[in-house]
Order: C-alpha cells, then structure tokens, then sequence
C-alpha cells in the first residue's frame, strides 16, 4: 500500500481499528510502520482513542453534511481529517458545503460599521489618508503615494527601479504610481545617460514637503 494516498490509508486504518486491531497490527496490514501512522495520526490531529465502526462514521458525515457542515467542519466534529471525509463523502454521493466566509464578512463590517460609523473599505481609505499627512503630504494622497514621495523626498533623482527598492514597492506599481504624477505636476521626468528616465518631486511639492519638515521640528 505504499503508494497509495493518506486519505486511503487513514480510511483502512479507521475499518481495521474499528475491528479492535492495535496500531502495530493495522501497521502490519497497511505495509507502514507504526511510527509513521503515529506522525500521520499526530499531524492531522486524528483520534483513535473510541474504537467507532466504520458505518458509523458513514452515518456521521451523511448526517452533518446534511447540515450544512463543509468537509473541515465534519472533520472536526468526528475527528477525522479532511480528505477523509471527502473521500467518504464521495463514496456516500454526497454533494460539497462551500465554508459560508460570505456571512463571517459581512458580520465583520457590520462590527466595523457600528464601532467607527464607516465602513471597512472607507476606514481603510480614511487611515491611508492619515498615515499620508502625518508624513507631511497632502490629503488626497495613500499611504503607497506618501511612501514613493517621501522616498523621492530623502533620496533625491532617481530611478523607478530604486524609488521601487527603497520604498519596498513592486517596480510595475512604482511605475504606475510615478506616471500618475507626472501627470499630476507631482514629479518631474528627464532622460540621463543611455536613455534611462530619472524622477524627482517638483520644486514647489518639495517646498511644502520641507515645511512640514521644519513644524514638525519645531513643535
């Protein structure tokens, strides 16, 4: 049986325990050695402590998916892993639960709605705002935008690809980022040797960011 899978394994192992068989005998069976079904049964978190026959077991997943329950959730409930349960609900016919996350969201913004008076994406929105001007730039401005002008700010001219590295972005996001911009009248742009683009922040955003600079110190 060595090269079947766990799942058929453990459903074995499950039918000769529910006969009343030791660990060393199922391992003698199975072709595995006791060792290893102990560091399969430990890893999965499997109990073999009640010696329940294998119908059983057919009647429990029958019962709990009828619940509702998904396959992790069945697992849990009779102490079996996952994939046996999938392997016996496929024996038994029996159509997947999808894990309901939908309703655990939807609770969570309604936590977040009725403690802040925001919803999640807004709050999240509202905090970028914060982090921006507490580092000095201007309100319409994320976290990832203060983040690639402050890199501009300390460093000076430089690449995409060392704004990329010094703020911890993506190169493509930095890029992206940097073209807005220029648009914006954020940045300036000019070609140096080989043709390579090097960006710096416009002198006026530059001044305002050296004002900030200067309260803060002097508070």
């Amino acid at each position: 049986m060595a090269g079947e899978s766990w799942a058929s394994v453990e459903a074995e192992l499950t039918r000769l325990h529910g006969q009343g068989l030791g660990l060393p005998e199922i391992a003698r069976r199975l072709g595995r050695t006791p060792r290893a079904l102990r560091q399969h049964l430990y890893r999965d978190r499997l109990d073999l402590r009640r010696r329940v026959p294998a119908e059983s077991f057919h009647e429990a997943v029958r019962r709990l998916n009828a619940r509702g329950l998904d396959d992790a959730q069945v697992g849990k409930e009779i102490g079996r892993s996952k994939s046996y349960v999938f392997l016996l609900r496929q024996q038994l016919g029996l159509k997947a639960n999808r894990p309901d996350r939908t309703a655990r969201g939807r609770e969570s913004q309604r936590r977040v709605k009725l403690r802040y008076g925001m919803s999640l994406p807004k709050l999240s929105w509202a905090r970028d705002r914060v982090a921006a001007m507490a580092m000095g730039w201007p309100a319409g401005c994320t976290r990832k935008h203060a983040e690639i002008l402050e890199s501009l700010f300390r460093v000076g001219p430089a690449t995409p690809a060392g704004v990329a590295a010094d703020a911890g972005r993506h190169i493509r996001n930095t890029q992206s980022v940097l073209r807005k911009f220029l648009k914006e009248r954020w940045v300036t742009r000019r070609r140096v040797f080989r043709a390579q683009l090097v960006y710096d922040l416009e002198p006026n955003v530059r001044a305002v960011r050296q004002a900030a600079e200067e309260r803060k110190r002097g508070d």
